[in-house]
């Protein structure tokens, strides 16, 4: 069976036909009374001054009608505490006496008067609200800057004030992407999800009105009933579109770090690979991004991947860090030279570390270089070994003239290094240095 709950009286008392009190019983609110002294008292004789006659009255017609009126009197307990209590009272059978039922006036006085003071606070909110509704308004309609209300499921525009009709031709519930040029729409549409989900993002440049005028656009998310909506702020841009121009080509990022000569990836704090490069997937010998994605660094990095966490380690405790050699293992087996360089996304502890791989010199451009200084020494040498022959066969030609044996050497010696100069610069190294002594005599050998 499904109980029901009746709201408790304050005050209950059981009389008899004479409306003396056979009973009595208090609500929780008023429990602590003490109220055994009223059993066998006369009614009247519990309230106060002038609620005697009130009593009488509501015997009186309980006993002629079965109910009486509602009367209000000053219920006194025997503690002393009076309360204004409102009384009905009725008849419950021939013999079976009275019950009068009452309610006390100061609880609905204190909920009364709660209730006045909330519906006056909340007429207080609301002056307040129109208030600020009217200042944020007025603001809005003198702006001298467009802006414009945006609505986030459609991007269509809900509200724009004077300046943003003026300059962009611009009205109510129109799709603000059909005025955004097809080259740029990704752009706009990528920075209003981004704002969306993160509340903010770096404002973006676009061609906008019947001129094509170059607008910074900044994007906010605005909280309001019954949803949100970006607030979109225009300020004007030096770039401008002529009628029938392409649009300026937009920077992207990823697009450089794609076309680098030279390998790159990100990592995360843990040394997971989450961006690499064409050039890093050739050097790892990968043909697909997706398979060095989430891969640690140092699974191609020697020693086990020691060299990747001392390079990651360094980043985060010192900064950046360039010159880091070590070899890279491709997944074929083969071990190159690299040279690492590293810096973190930001100052302590950065999330993200992006690596620059660069190829060491091979050997054969080694010996290369050596073979270039090999050659220079010969030539040298040679230089020297034909310079002292010349010596002896001018003392020789000249029988001991000194002055003529001089000039005889320095021709051939002049000869000789225009030679070798020419035919070492044909094999690709050099000639003999200009810092050996020209005026050398034969008198000093």
């Amino acid at each position: 069976m499904t109980s029901l709950n009746f709201a408790q009286p304050d005050v209950t008392l059981r009389l008899d036909l004479a409306g003396v009190i056979r009973h009595a019983a208090l609500s929780s609110a008023i429990a602590d009374e003490e109220i055994e002294d009223w059993v066998g008292r006369a009614w009247a004789d519990t309230v106060g001054e002038g609620g005697n006659a009130e009593v009488h009255r509501m015997l009186e017609d309980a006993r002629t009608s079965g109910v009486s009126s509602f009367h209000q009197v000053r219920q006194v307990f025997p503690s002393g505490l009076e309360l204004a209590v409102e009384y009905t009272t009725v008849r419950l059978g021939e013999d079976a006496g009275l019950i009068a039922i009452g309610r006390s006036l100061e609880a609905v006085a204190d909920l009364r008067a709660r209730v006045i003071a909330d519906q006056a606070s909340m007429e207080r909110d609301t002056w307040k609200l129109r208030e600020v509704e009217t200042r944020y308004r007025l603001l809005f309609e003198t702006a001298t800057q467009p802006v414009l209300l945006v609505d986030v499921e459609e991007a269509t525009i809900l509200e724009a004030n004077p300046a943003a009709i003026e300059a962009l031709g611009v009205t109510r519930e129109r799709q603000l992407v059909m005025d955004v040029l097809e080259t740029q729409r990704e752009a706009f549409l990528g920075m209003l999800a981004r704002v969306r989900t993160q509340g903010k993002a770096p404002g973006i440049v676009l061609h906008l009105g019947p001129e094509r005028r170059g607008w910074l656009v900044r994007a906010s998310l605005l909280e309001v009933e019954p949803a949100p909506v970006f607030v979109l702020q225009l300020s004007p841009s030096a770039t401008r579109l002529e009628r029938g121009a392409e649009p300026p080509a937009t920077m992207r990022l990823e697009d450089v770090i794609e076309r680098l000569p030279e390998g790159f990836v990100i990592v995360d704090r843990e040394g997971l690979v989450r961006l690499a490069n064409k050039a890093f997937l050739t050097l790892v010998g990968q043909p697909y991004a997706d398979a060095v994605l989430g891969q640690r660094l140092g699974r191609w990095l020697s020693r086990a991947g020691t060299d990747a966490d001392v390079v990651l380690d360094r980043v985060r405790r010192s900064g950046p860090l360039a010159g880091f050699t070590t070899t890279l293992t491709d997944e074929r087996g083969a071990v190159v030279e690299i040279e690492l360089s590293a810096t973190g996304s930001s100052g302590e502890q950065p999330p993200f570390i992006g690596v620059l791989v660069r190829r060491q010199p091979s050997a054969a451009a080694d010996a290369k270089r050596l073979g270039k200084a090999l050659l220079r020494d010969i030539v040298q040498e040679t230089v020297a070994a034909v310079e002292r022959s010349s010596i002896e066969a001018a003392r020789e030609i000249t029988r001991g003239n000194r002055t003529a044996a001089d000039n005889l050497v320095a021709r051939r010696r002049e000869e000789l290094r225009t030679t070798l100069d020419r035919q070492a610069a044909d094999l690709g190294g050099g000639g003999p240095e200009r810092g050996d002594d020209p005026d050398r005599s034969p008198q000093d050998d």
